[in-house]
């Protein structure tokens, strides 16, 4: 199992690269072998896309949203999340997963 380019691996958390796609016309989480893109409603206004990419990880994943949080990014479409807990592991092998 080789780990994507867009996850970065560290001690007690994972990182992940995302391409947000705010205002979309519907919700959707596209993993590739180079990309991890999501698209979500809420505009990129005042936070609400970002808060909607936390929760809609959080679904996706079945990993409370305390778990993520935005590391890098806030105002950007590129965002890069870190992944804490033991379920960084799950998450890491949920991408793989959808991947292969």
């Amino acid at each position: 199992m080789t780990t994507p380019s867009f996850i970065s691996e560290k001690t007690d958390f994972l990182l992940i690269t995302l391409n947000v796609h705010p205002s979309s016309t519907q919700k959707k989480i596209m993993i590739s072998k180079h990309a991890f893109d999501i698209y979500v409603k809420e505009p990129p206004d005042k936070g609400k896309a970002n808060k909607a990419v936390i929760k809609f990880l959080s679904k996706y994943f079945d990993v409370p949203s305390s778990s993520f949080s935005i590391v890098k990014g806030h105002k950007s479409k590129i965002k890069i999340i870190s992944v804490t807990d033991c379920k960084m592991e799950e998450v890491k092998k949920t991408i793989i997963g959808v991947i292969n």
